[in-house]
């Protein structure tokens, strides 16, 4: 499939997916190994969120567990890099602790999301007065706004990502999922 066809659902698999795939059989790793046979969707992962699952693999350590290099290298040429053979990993406008994030700390995120993406004034004002958007950024995860970015910019249909207590459910028309909504999403 050509990452660029927009004849299938775009998806965003967050950090979260690959950090629970590392851990065992579970719910994400099935669903690594299901997307690579399963062409329905376009599958994005974000450059930024492989750096922040090999920093929290190898280094901060996932569920207590710190994984060897090697273990981490060697999955991601098992399950990751064959996902990322159909549409390969995206560049994100802004990482993590961007300036442009903590510039907008105080702005309703639907507002602050449209500035950071570079949507135009009409989708701008949609997204902002999106139902659920009109909170501050603040009460939300800082950390995954480059996760949310990076949806807008690759006009994905789905976030799928584990970390639901402070992600909206919506952000525009991009709906966040669970992992295992997802996988049965695929099955149907």
């Amino acid at each position: 499939m050509n990452s660029s066809n927009s004849s299938y659902p775009t998806v965003l698999f967050d950090t979260t997916v690959l950090c629970g795939a590392i851990r065992g059989e579970g719910i994400n790793r099935q669903l690594l190994k299901l997307v690579t046979q399963n062409l329905s969707y376009r599958v994005v992962i974000s450059r930024v969120c492989l750096m922040e699952f090999i920093r929290n693999a190898t280094v901060d350590g996932i569920g207590g567990v710190t994984y060897p290099m090697e273990m981490g290298e060697r999955f991601l040429d098992v399950f990751v890099y064959p996902v990322l053979e159909n549409s390969p990993a995206v560049n994100s406008i802004v990482g993590r602790h961007h300036r442009k994030i903590v510039s907008r700390n105080e702005m309703k995120i639907g507002q602050a999301l449209a500035e950071i993406s570079g949507l135009s004034i009409i989708e701008a004002v949609r997204l902002a007065e999106e139902q659920g958007l009109q909170r501050p950024l603040r009460e939300y995860d800082l950390q995954d706004v480059h996760v949310w970015v990076t949806a807008i910019q690759e006009k994905c249909s789905y976030i799928v990502t584990s970390n639901t207590q402070r992600f909206p459910e919506l952000i525009g028309e991009i709906k966040r999922v669970k992992p295992g909504q997802f996988y049965n999403m695929m099955m149907d």
